[in-house]
């Protein structure tokens, strides 16, 4: 018979704490599981120990196994995790629950054993806010503050407190990694466009302002003029030469006046529906935005959270001003008896079609289920905004470049005519 000494959190997300005397850990834990607590921590209590010493978070034990090397410690006072980390710092714990480990054990393990330096600075302060009381979420939101990670600690805290946590933080786990995936295809997807959109107006800088001021040299030296061609080439040149500081200088005013916009009361949220209103820009914003809230909504109400609740969680996760004002209205509208897909649809955060998709699901009592469809659907749509404009950025700049470079070579060809027929070629 062995002795374990357990902290656990029951379903209102209380703390409680006590002892089991029992033959195996495995045993333990399905006897706190069958009682309706979510472990936090399960240690082993060796015969004769003291109580008082049974009882103290590990992390305060002299020379215990919860205290963490110094060099450890270094490691986490760079500042705020990256995404990235705590992504990673989320799949470890989940694999560790997975295999039967309660949330301390599984902490305590990523802080001494995880390959990542950083993994392990972020695990030793989940870890030291656990021992403290703290649920996951919020020892997460203590240890990695984020107002963009507000509703993932809140989704995590639910889990807890309902004794579902490791099917919700995996759900949890797939749409972050699904969201950074959608981020990583949008930057890469604009930066084939923006490399040969640089290539293009470089090789017109070269053309223009190396080339053609040569070909005018050659040409006046043999006592002829250029081309009516070269001629608008030249001007144009010379055009852009005189225009570029005045543009450079109404690119950085325009810079400074979105930056005090932003400032204002209310600027913020103007400048934001401004985007809205960008053609291809605002379309892919939407979408984005569009995706992440479907994608937030179908885990939230599918771990059984009220609409109101799952909404108002929701809505801190939307960067765009704009939209958080829309969405703010749909959940008001909600709580007064509306249909879900009906709002959404009234305050353009939803397309028509996509409304009429949520609404069925909305009348079979697949709410859930039908926010999950729509997410698919905007990744659909945006991977398909993303692929449009990266042939119209492509394109426009090959075939701006083309053009040009023709317009030089005929502009140098026709001045080399001028001058055989000048000297009498």
């Amino acid at each position: 018979m062995a002795s374990y000494h357990y902290m656990a959190r029951d379903r209102s997300g209380q703390s409680v704490s006590g002892r089991l005397d029992l033959p195996s850990r495995a045993q333990a834990l399905r006897r706190l599981r069958s009682q309706g607590l979510t472990p936090v921590s399960l240690a082993e209590v060796p015969l004769g120990q003291p109580s008082e010493a049974r009882q103290r978070p590990p992390r305060e034990r002299a020379g215990g196994h919860g205290a963490a090397p110094p060099a450890r410690r270094a490691v986490g006072a760079r500042g705020v995790p990256r995404e990235r980390e705590v992504d990673e710092f989320l799949r470890i714990l989940l694999g560790l629950l997975k295999g039967g480990m309660t949330i301390g054990d599984a902490v305590r393990q990523l802080r001494d054993r995880a390959a990542s330096a950083p993994v392990r600075a972020l695990a030793e302060k989940v870890w030291a806010r656990l021992s403290d009381g703290a649920t996951l979420g919020g020892a997460l939101r203590e240890a990695a503050p984020s107002a963009r990670r507000e509703t993932m600690n809140a989704v995590i805290e639910i889990g807890e407190q309902t004794g579902n946590l490791p099917p919700i933080l995996a759900e949890l786990v797939e749409q972050r990694a699904e969201a950074r995936a959608v981020r990583k295809k949008l930057v890469g997807s604009l930066l084939y466009p923006g490399f040969l959109f640089l290539m293009a107006v470089l090789v017109a800088a070269f053309l223009l302002f190396f080339l053609m001021p040569q070909v005018r040299s050659t040409v006046e030296g043999l006592g002829s003029g250029l081309s009516p061609m070269a001629t608008f080439l030249l001007g144009a040149s010379n055009l852009l030469l005189l225009a570029a500081p005045l543009l450079g200088t109404l690119l950085v005013l325009a810079g400074l006046g979105a930056a005090w916009m932003k400032r204002r009361e209310g600027g913020a949220a103007r400048l934001d529906r401004w985007i809205l209103r960008l053609p291809l820009v605002g379309g892919m914003v939407k979408d984005a935005e569009v995706f992440r809230v479907c994608s937030l909504l179908s885990l939230l109400l599918g771990s059984g959270i009220h609409a109101s609740e799952a909404f108002l969680l929701t809505r801190q996760s939307l960067r765009n001003r704009e939209l958080q004002r829309r969405f703010e209205e749909v959940r008001q509208e909600i709580n007064e008896g509306a249909y879900v897909a009906v709002s959404l649809r009234q305050h353009d955060v939803l397309h028509p079609t996509a409304a009429d998709l949520l609404k069925v699901g909305e009348e079979t009592g697949e709410l859930a289920e039908g926010f999950a469809n729509l997410r698919n659907d905007y990744r659909d749509s945006l991977s398909e905004r993303l692929r449009r404009l990266t042939l119209g950025v492509s394109g426009c700049a090959i075939g701006g470049a083309f053009l040009f470079v023709a317009m030089v070579a005929l502009a140098v060809v026709t001045s080399i005519f001028q001058v055989g027929n000048s000297i009498g070629l």
